[in-house]
C-alpha cells in the first residue's frame, strides 16, 4: 500500500484545483483502495473553509498551520535553503507518507519521500501578458526546480507533455500523462430541464457557457460574434448564450463591467444572459438542459467543463486549440481570434436541430471507461515516483 499526501491545490484560491482534488481523492477511494491511501494535509484555515468538502474523501487528514505557508513566502525560503521543511517532513514521516503530490507546495531538494509534481498547464509560456514579471518568474522557477529535482512530472494531456518537453527538455522520460475524468455519475437524476428553464427564465434551446469571467476565457469573442450577427441581420437565427460563473477577474478589474456595457450598448440582452454564480448541481443540470456547451477560451488545460459535457452527453463548441482537439475531437471548432468563425459556428449549431442525447446506458459505459483510464494512469504515475528507501526512518 502506497500512502500519498495531497495538499489543497492553490491553497483554495483556485476553484479548478479544488474540484481536481475532490475528483482525485474520490478516484483513490472508489477505484484504487487496494493500492493507495490518501492523506490530506491542510492548514487550520483551509480545514475550516474546505475540510467538510474534502476531508471525508481521504483516508486521513492532517491539520497544521505549517501547510498554510508551505511552498510560498518564508516557508519556501526555508525549504530552498535546507532542502526540505523540517516541520512538514516530521508530520509526513509520522503519517507514514510514501509519496507527496506537489503543485505549488515545493517539498524541497531532499524531501525524504517520493514526490509526484503535478503541472496543470504552461499558460505563462503561451500568455506571458497574463502575468507580472514577478509572477512569471516565480512560476517558471518553480517548474524548473521541480524538473531539476528529478521529480516524476504529471500532466493532464499529450499536448501538455509536448509543451513540457519543449520548455523543459530535462523532464523527458519522467513525464506521465494522466487525463482526468469528471467525478460525476451520469446515471444520477438531475433537476428536470423544464424546471431549470423556468427557474432561470431560459428558452427551450440555448448554448451554455460555464466559465469564470477571466479575460483569457474569451467571452468577448462570443459577444462580438453576436454583434456581427446583429449587423448581418441574422441574430434571431442563433440560440441565446447563457453564461454562469464568477464575474471578477483579479488581474483585470473592470473586465466584466466592460463586457456588460458591450452587451447593453449592442442591445444583446435577448441573446447573452449571465446567471451569476449558481449551485454546482444547477451547473450540471444546465449541461443536461442546454443544446450545446461552448468554450471560446484562448488557453486551457484539460477542461473540467468539457469532461462534464462529455459525461452528460452535451454537444460541444470549442475554440480551436490543440488540447481541445485532443480532449473532444468530435466537437465543432472555431478560431479563438475570429468572431466571424464563432458566428458561423453558432449558426451551424442552430441548424443542427434539437439535441438527441446518447442513451443513459451508453453515457455510463463511456464514462466508466474514462474513469478506469484515469485510475490506471494515476496509479502508474504514483508507481513511477521514486520512493527513497529511508523515507520511513
Amino acid at each position: 500500500m502506497i500512502r500519498v499526501a495531497f495538499p489543497l491545490f492553490g491553497h483554495g484560491l483556485w476553484i479548478g484545483g479544488l474540484v481536481y482534488l475532490q475528483n482525485t481523492l474520490r478516484l483513490v477511494r472508489e477505484r484504487l483502495a487496494g493500492e493507495l491511501e490518501a492523506v490530506l494535509v491542510l492548514s487550520a484555515d483551509e480545514y475550516k473553509r474546505f475540510g467538510a468538502e474534502v476531508s471525508p474523501l481521504a483516508n486521513e487528514t492532517i491539520v497544521d498551520d505549517v501547510f498554510g505557508s508551505w511552498g510560498r513566502g518564508g516557508g519556501l525560503v526555508s525549504t530552498l535553503l535546507l532542502g526540505r521543511d523540517r516541520h512538514v517532513h516530521a508530520l509526513l514521516k509520522r503519517a507514514r507518507v510514501d509519496v507527496g503530490l506537489e503543485d505549488a507546495s515545493f517539498y524541497g531538494w531532499q524531501p525524504g519521500i517520493g514526490v509526484l509534481a503535478w503541472i496543470p498547464d504552461f499558460q505563462h509560456r503561451f500568455m506571458p501578458e497574463m502575468f507580472s514579471r514577478q509572477e512569471w518568474w516565480h512560476r517558471d522557477i518553480g517548474f524548473r526546480a521541480q524538473v531539476a529535482s528529478g521529480r516524476t512530472i504529471m500532466v493532464s494531456s499529450e499536448t501538455a507533455r509536448a509543451d513540457c518537453e519543449r520548455f523543459y527538455p530535462a523532464a523527458r522520460g519522467r513525464i506521465r500523462v494522466v487525463r482526468f475524468a469528471a467525478g460525476i455519475d451520469p446515471s444520477v437524476p438531475r433537476t428536470p430541464p423544464a424546471s431549470l428553464r423556468e427557474k432561470y427564465g431560459l428558452p427551450e434551446r440555448f448554448i451554455f457557457l460555464p466559465n469564470q469571467f477571466w479575460r483569457h476565457k474569451n467571452h468577448e469573442l462570443v459577444i462580438d460574434a453576436l454583434l456581427h450577427l446583429r449587423a448581418e441581420g441574422r441574430l434571431e437565427s442563433v440560440m441565446p448564450i447563457v453564461a454562469s460563473g464568477h464575474a471578477a477577474d483579479p488581474r483585470h478589474p473592470g473586465h466584466f463591467e466592460a463586457l456588460a456595457r458591450k452587451v447593453a450598448d449592442g442591445n444583446l440582452s435577448s441573446h447573452f444572459q449571465h446567471l451569476g454564480t449558481i449551485p454546482y448541481s444547477d451547473v450540471l443540470g444546465l449541461v443536461v438542459a442546454c443544446d450545446h456547451l461552448i468554450n471560446p477560451s484562448h488557453f486551457e488545460g484539460w477542461s473540467t467543463t468539457i469532461e462534464e459535457a462529455k459525461a452528460l452527453g452535451a454537444r460541444i463548441l470549442l475554440s480551436d486549440l490543440p488540447v481541445h482537439r485532443e480532449q473532444a475531437p468530435e466537437a465543432m471548432f472555431f478560431s479563438p481570434r475570429s468572431n466571424i468563425e464563432c458566428a458561423e459556428a453558432l449558426l451551424a449549431a442552430a441548424a443542427r436541430g434539437p439535441a438527441e442525447r446518447p442513451s443513459p446506458t451508453a453515457l455510463a459505459a463511456a464514462h466508466e471507461q474514462r474513469l478506469e483510464d484515469h485510475a490506471d494512469a494515476f496509479l502508474d504515475a504514483v508507481r513511477a515516483t521514486r520512493i527513497p528507501v529511508l523515507s520511513r526512518k
